[in-house]
């Protein structure tokens, strides 16, 4: 249960590769990393042969795509594969400024 937020993408792709090649499915987790991670895991999971599930904690993910200008969406315990360029997310840096205490 690689964390792509601990690994990063090149860390995650090798486990992937590693675990392809032995025959063992790979089940990526969402611990840490917000939202860039939660983008960055469902590419990659999207492009493993070997993924099976993602664990994910939804409640958050709400308040975390009020940050994003266009949000990630999970539908039914799936998310869609964002057709965007990159992570498929973007920061609305607007939003965000809303948060930062200065």
């Amino acid at each position: 249960m690689p964390d792509i937020a601990r690994t990063g993408l090149t860390g995650g792709k090798r486990i992937v590769v590693l675990a392809e090649a032995h025959n063992i499915p790979y089940s990526p987790h969402i611990g840490g990393g917000w939202i860039l991670s939660r983008g960055a895991t469902v590419q990659l999971a999207a492009a493993t042969l070997n993924f099976t599930i993602m664990e994910n904690p939804v409640e958050p993910l709400e308040w975390l795509n009020a940050l994003l200008k266009e949000p990630l969406i999970c539908k039914d315990g799936h998310f869609e594969l964002p057709e965007r360029p990159g992570l498929g997310v973007e920061i609305d840096e607007e939003k965000l400024r809303g948060y930062i205490c200065e």
